[in-house]
């Protein structure tokens, strides 16, 4: 039996205080901006539009990356 996986988009922080550092996911996409918004649900998205959106973060100066999760697993901020 195959094992089946979401894709979701990942922002990468830092806080330089506290040097922690953690993932927002993605939770939505308006024109062409990608939204991370707290307490919501990560977005599932395709593997094209996956690149597609780490590629404008990238370019725009955020750090992101393709995470791919079992489907059972919900991510949320």
């Amino acid at each position: 039996m195959a094992v089946k996986y979401n894709t979701y988009v990942g922002v990468f922080f830092s806080d330089p205080d506290t040097r922690e550092h953690f993932v927002k996911f993605v939770t939505g996409v308006e024109k062409s901006a990608a939204l991370w918004e707290d307490g919501k649900p990560a977005m599932r998205v395709t593997e094209p539009f996956a690149k597609d959106i780490v590629c404008g973060l990238t370019f725009n100066g955020f750090h992101a990356a393709i995470i791919k999760a079992l489907n059972c697993i919900e991510l949320r901020n």
